[in-house]
């Protein structure tokens, strides 16, 4: 199954901005992840590496693999199609 890089990118900000923070801030908690680089995730650009990826899961109170697939219900529907 793939990883869609926007769909994360996407996650990716709600996090962030339900936390209440700016790229920058939101990097510093991220393992010193510039905020040029949280803005490229979250555009889908590119995807953080394993360790931010366990970080930014922790602060959104989701598995990484709903970080990276989508809540369940996405994750069981991107299986049947």
């Amino acid at each position: 199954m793939e990883i869609n890089n926007k769909e994360v990118g996407f996650r990716i900000k709600s996090i962030r901005q339900k936390n209440g923070k700016t790229t920058k801030e939101f990097g510093s908690l991220i393992d010193g992840a510039s905020d040029s680089l949280v803005s490229r995730w979250e555009r889908g650009v590119n995807l953080p590496n394993t360790k931010r990826l366990k970080l930014i899961a922790e602060l959104g109170n989701v598995s990484v693999n709903e970080l990276l697939y989508g809540d369940r219900k996405a994750y069981i529907a991107q299986l049947v199609n």
